[in-house]
């Protein structure tokens, strides 16, 4: 199953670690930021893969055609139909995109490929889930697009959810200092930089409770 998550590794850093604000910006205006967009992730894709390409290059082309078709349909039906993209074009893509990368593995990858087992992998799809997928699930619950993040909360908020995942990845007593950074965020409350912070409730539950998730199943699957 580990070409599967080199798979979901290479989706989660394109679609979000690697999808800058102005690649996305122009990515919702025409069809070559879509472009860039899908050969950003063709080409993770195929450095993820490396030595286990043999024959299976058709169906990372296969995977990235997907995505860039994905992507375009989005892009034209929000124009289209006048559509706001919203939080439920946000979790429809992931489902496609996910669920297209799943078929393929299951149906034509998984049979010539060897059983490994790597947890690094898993971990760092899981850190990205905390921390960068996490930045823009809040905004799109917000209401928000990806090329409205501005301020401080953006970086702020994914130091804080890579503090709280790793203290609950890392063995020992890590794990009963992660609270220690929500005092961080009250003591900026008293400085200029307050402005650029979102303090409602929503963010910091969201936001704090999916890393907290994520730091727990990575140390499950550390361990085990």
């Amino acid at each position: 199953m580990f070409l599967f998550w080199r798979l979901i590794l290479a989706h989660l850093l394109a679609d979000f670690t690697l999808q800058t604000n102005k690649i996305a910006e122009v990515k919702s205006k025409n069809i070559f930021g879509v472009m860039v967009h899908t050969l950003i992730f063709f080409m993770l894709s195929l450095f993820l893969y490396n030595n286990f390409l043999e024959n299976n290059w058709i169906y990372i082309v296969v995977i990235a055609l997907s995505h860039f078709f994905i992507d375009t349909m989005r892009i034209v039906v929000i124009k289209k139909y006048r559509k706001k993209d919203s939080v439920l074009f946000f979790i429809v893509d992931q489902i496609l995109h996910i669920s297209i990368i799943f078929l393929v593995w299951k149906f034509f990858l998984v049979l010539s490929a060897p059983l490994m087992r790597e947890r690094w992998v898993i971990v760092l799809a899981l850190y990205i889930i905390a921390t960068h997928f996490t930045t823009i699930f809040i905004y799109y619950l917000k209401n928000f697009d990806e090329t409205s993040i501005k301020g401080k909360e953006k970086y702020y908020g994914i130091a804080e959810r890579t503090i709280i995942f790793f203290c609950l990845l890392l063995p020992g007593f890590w794990k009963v200092l992660f609270p220690l950074v929500w005092m961080g965020r009250f003591f900026l409350a008293k400085t200029r930089i307050k402005e650029q912070l979102d303090y409602s409730r929503g963010n910091i539950i969201v936001g704090s409770g999916m890393a907290i998730i994520a730091g727990i199943i990575a140390r499950i699957v550390y361990i085990y």
